[in-house]
């Protein structure tokens, strides 16, 4: 469940959860019981969409779109960096194992693959 409250900075994103890169720059307009708001520049016209509090997804039938704090961004961005050390050195984790890791077991991980000699 996001944490999130009137005024705040926030990052949509369209698309890849994977490679979240950037995304596009927010603020929460509403926030109620299940659902908030959050306004976008769009094309020098402001547009506001509705998510859901308990996923960050977009609420709608085409639910691409999902919401991330800066706080989420940077962890999603350490994830990255974790899993993508472990792929250079070959090792290989069922995704849907993986995603039961938290970031900091992770990036533990990915600390013990760094000790493993290069294959050249």
């Amino acid at each position: 469940m996001l944490n999130v409250t009137v005024g705040q900075e926030v990052r949509v994103f369209r698309g890849d959860r994977r490679s979240p890169g950037e995304g596009q720059s927010g603020t929460v307009v509403r926030v109620g019981r299940r659902l908030f708001d959050v306004e976008t520049d769009n094309a020098g016209y402001p547009q506001v969409d509705t998510y859901r509090l308990e996923t960050g997804y977009i609420h709608s039938v085409y639910g691409r779109e999902y919401v991330l704090t800066l706080e989420g961004v940077a962890l999603a961005h350490r994830r990255q960096a974790a899993e993508d050390t472990l792929k250079d050195r070959r090792v290989i984790l069922d995704p849907m194992r993986s995603r039961k890791l938290t970031t900091e077991q992770l990036e533990a991980l990915a600390e013990v693959a760094r000790t493993f000699p290069d294959e050249s």
